[in-house]
């Protein structure tokens, strides 16, 4: 009996995923399109009711196909720590266009926290320079869903900025320097905040997207 639990113990593999490669699985046609808030939090609603904080980046091609996600961090009792510049290793993977975060509530609460804000802006700063522009951060929790970058989804001083059309283009003012900026969209869903940064003072802002 002991030799047969020993070489039980020693066939025994653990399975832990720390990355899902999509695109090479099933192929960029029969990825997942998750191009709004609700599809992000139907896609990963099994982590809703972890006991403990878990989050997770997504990469997306231009189609907002999901190609690759990957597990930032695990929690402890009262924090999590996520490594920035792991958030962009799936997009680069999969040769990707954008990326989005993830992540649980254990509590229930769909509130966001001053270090769940700081991530997104972190993030989105990264990807700005990086040019893998972060497109959405939603938390899932066993009361819904909740998207950091719709209206509504942060508080609303970190609307820094207003999209404006001018000559038949997209623009945004800068409110550090007044300078005008051209604004490229990437969309996830069309009524959301959009991470930018002013090409002559480079102050990072928040847009709220118009129609």
């Amino acid at each position: 009996m002991g030799s047969k639990k020993a070489e039980a113990a020693v066939n025994f593999c653990p399975d832990f995923v720390l990355g899902q490669d999509l695109k090479k699985r099933f192929g960029p046609e029969n990825c997942p399109m998750l191009n709004t808030p609700e599809r992000i939090a139907a896609a990963f609603s099994n982590i809703a009711t972890l006991e403990r904080e878990v989050m997770l980046a997504g990469a997306l091609d231009c189609k907002c196909r999901l190609l690759y996600c990957s597990l930032l961090a695990v929690g402890t009792s009262d924090r999590l720590l996520v490594r920035v510049g792991e958030a962009f290793y799936g997009v680069i993977q999969s040769v990707g266009s954008s990326i989005f975060l993830v992540h649980n509530h254990p509590s229930g609460s769909l509130n966001p926290s001053e270090q769940d804000l700081q991530l997104t802006q972190d993030v989105a700063e990264a990807g700005l320079i990086l040019g893998y522009p972060l497109v959405d951060h939603v938390i899932v929790s066993a009361e819904g869903y909740r998207s950091l970058m719709s209206p509504g989804g942060a508080p609303a001083q970190s609307l820094m900025s207003q999209a404006a059309e001018e000559s038949g283009e997209s623009v945004w003012k800068c409110n550090h320097c007044n300078s005008m900026n051209r604004l490229d969209i990437y969309n996830v869903n069309s009524q959301r905040m959009i991470p930018v940064t002013c090409r002559e003072c480079r102050t990072f802002s928040w847009l709220k997207a118009t129609d």
